[in-house]
């Protein structure tokens, strides 16, 4: 039905209107074609960096959940380290540290300052007082002490030269011994 009608006015055209229909046709054609393909370019092109960005973002991803595993051991490690610690007797340690070196003499007093409770870690203070100690005693000490197994650090040194000999030195040495925070 629609084809005979079709047929019908085609017959009614001349052979110059054929022509003109044809090529009207055509470029009407192409130029539709030419937008749908442009706008499917345009949204192919889109997915594309849209494909490009997410996989860049996943490989990141992947970094920083590598990292985070690395960490995460890391920290257990730790962990169970400050937790081997627990029975650790750190005025012990600064007293055999002293003999070690030879200047248990010198030590005058290795006094308990109080422990302040973090989130997540204890901190434990001691000064050590010490009186006439040279220059080569107080570095020694102070390295076998920095260089301990067990978690101690140095918070803060005084260093005074002894009024009678300018050799000798009068020092107070604050250190700091963390463990697991009971709370954490």
């Amino acid at each position: 039905m629609m084809l005979d009608k079709i047929s019908a006015f085609w017959n009614t055209l001349s052979r110059r209107d054929r022509r003109l229909m044809v090529v009207m046709v055509t470029a009407i054609t192409l130029f539709i074609g030419y937008f749908v393909v442009t706008g499917i370019r345009s949204r192919v092109n889109r997915l594309e960096t849209t494909v490009a960005t997410k996989e860049r973002d996943l490989g990141t991803l992947k970094t920083m959940l590598g990292a985070l595993e690395d960490n995460r051991a890391a920290i257990a490690d730790l962990e169970e380290q400050l937790a081997g610690y627990s029975d650790f007797s750190v005025s012990g340690f600064l007293e055999s540290t002293g003999e070690e070196i030879k200047i248990s003499d010198n030590i005058k007093g290795i006094n308990d300052q109080g422990a302040s409770e973090g989130e997540y870690f204890a901190e434990h203070r001691y000064e050590v007082v010490m009186k006439k100690v040279s220059l080569e005693q107080l570095v020694n000490y102070l390295y076998k002490v920095h260089a301990a197994p067990q978690p101690l650090r140095i918070d803060s040194l005084k260093v005074r030269a002894n009024t009678r000999n300018r050799e000798e030195l009068n020092v107070n040495v604050d250190v700091v011994f963390s463990k697991l925070s009971e709370e954490g």
